[in-house]
């Protein structure tokens, strides 16, 4: 008696290129320390960024795309310093915890459930004096906060 197989059902595939998650926003927050160090001790910074996930549009309807499972986001505390930091994340939000007051550049790029990546997405937050500076490459546009 020969054997029956049942067909094997095709295997899904996500499309490439994957979507580059878009509109990246970074704030800092100042993390308080004790008034018997704080003369001592570095005034140490959460960085916390933010983005829009990539979408798909299907009968002139956007959503969030049903293909990207989490996202990669890296850190860097200079424009000539190595990318490191890097951390995985499901959610379109993730704070760098415990950095020095630095100019810091981010990026985040989307992964699909098949281990495809999008293209990174880029910005960075910039401190000065008195006043955050925010500004995202892929749109030069920038602006201004006061603590």
């Amino acid at each position: 008696m020969p054997w029956e197989f049942q067909p094997i059902i095709p295997r899904l595939e996500a499309p490439l290129p994957v979507s580059t998650p878009t509109n990246i926003t970074t704030s800092r927050r100042f993390i308080p320390t004790l008034k018997q160090v704080a003369g001592t001790s570095v005034k140490l910074y959460n960085l916390d960024v933010n983005w829009d996930a990539p979408t798909i549009t299907e009968n002139e309807v956007t959503n969030p795309s049903p293909w990207v499972v989490g996202y990669e986001a890296e850190v860097k505390s200079g424009e000539n310093q190595e990318w490191n930091l890097r951390t995985y994340v499901k959610d379109t939000f993730m704070t760098f915890p415990n950095l020095a007051f630095s100019n810091y550049f981010v990026r985040v790029r989307a992964v699909t459930f098949n281990g495809s990546t999008s293209n990174w997405a880029e910005s960075f937050a910039q401190g000065v004096s008195g006043a955050l500076v925010f500004s995202n490459r892929s749109n030069s546009s920038l602006f201004a906060m006061d603590f």
